[in-house]
């Protein structure tokens, strides 16, 4: 392997989760269709001054590799509730993100431990696919993105459906890419 990200499937296609998609995990192909649908950030005023606001919408019918994908309903909700009132408290910020690779690994294997120790001697096959779902279809998730001036900490992860993680981060990131650093971003929700 040349790539170091390669090992690391929650590094998602080399940090471009817009531009490519990694459907399995293996390697990233090129999404045509992605950018199309994403607006920049609005540059606007408030009583505080300047800042940048986000579009972040729940979608539907995604392409996603070879098929087309729905975001879920409930994490999506979840997420930008918490996104909102961080947003409604002026406490989102653009900053270059900070990742320590080991804690969203240690927390899913976390997360697999506690399945074992609390299911597996009771059924073993209800442990195997919960572990199973952990692996393969969800992402721990910053529920304050790093890229937002999120905590960078156990605290701060939940898990999350694989796919509404990275779309979500994926748009995100796309909106934000010529936003200054240091720069307020409020978001706005449209479900």
């Amino acid at each position: 392997m040349t790539d170091g990200q390669t090992f690391n499937r929650f590094a998602y296609v080399n940090g471009a989760p817009i531009g490519f998609i990694d459907p399995l995990g293996l390697m990233k192909c090129k999404d045509e269709t992605a950018k199309k649908k994403v607006t920049p950030a609005t540059k606007k005023v408030d009583e505080l001054g300047e800042y940048y606001e986000t579009t972040i919408r729940f979608e539907t019918n995604v392409k996603w590799g070879d098929e087309y994908r729905d975001m879920n309903r409930r994490d999506f909700n979840r997420k930008v509730k918490y996104l909102q009132k961080l947003s409604d408290a002026n406490l989102l910020r653009k900053v270059k993100p900070v990742r320590d690779q080991e804690l969203t690994k240690k927390y899913k294997a976390a997360v697999i431990k506690k399945i074992i120790k609390h299911y597996y001697h009771r059924d073993k096959e209800l442990a195997k696919k919960l572990i199973d779902k952990v692996r393969d279809d969800l992402d721990p998730d910053h529920m304050w993105d790093l890229g937002l001036d999120g905590p960078d900490v156990k605290r701060n992860l939940k898990l999350m459906d694989q796919f509404t993680n990275r779309r979500l981060g994926g748009v995100l990131g796309v909106q934000l890419k010529d936003v200054p650093y240091g720069s307020r971003i409020k978001i706005k929700i449209e479900r």
